[in-house]
């Protein structure tokens, strides 16, 4: 018995998804950084250590989300 292969194309994404894929990453970074300055301040932290730390936390994850919808082909 041969083995069956998926033969579905996936469709093409149309701009609004591809929008909304943007959207979900910028959401994500953004609540990366809101948790990452909460816990500084929580932790200590001045003001200016806690923004440094949140401008970081929004580059990583919004990028890591972004990177994957690439590769997952919503982008």
């Amino acid at each position: 018995m041969a083995a069956q292969t998926s033969t579905t194309a996936r469709l093409p994404l149309d701009q609004t998804q591809r929008v909304m894929a943007i959207i979900i990453g910028l959401l994500s970074g953004i609540i990366a950084a809101l948790m990452a300055f909460v816990l500084s301040r929580h932790l200590g932290g001045v003001p200016l250590v806690g923004m440094g730390y949140s401008g970081g936390s929004f580059i990583a994850a919004s990028t890591l989300v972004i990177m994957i919808e690439k590769e997952l082909g919503f982008l």
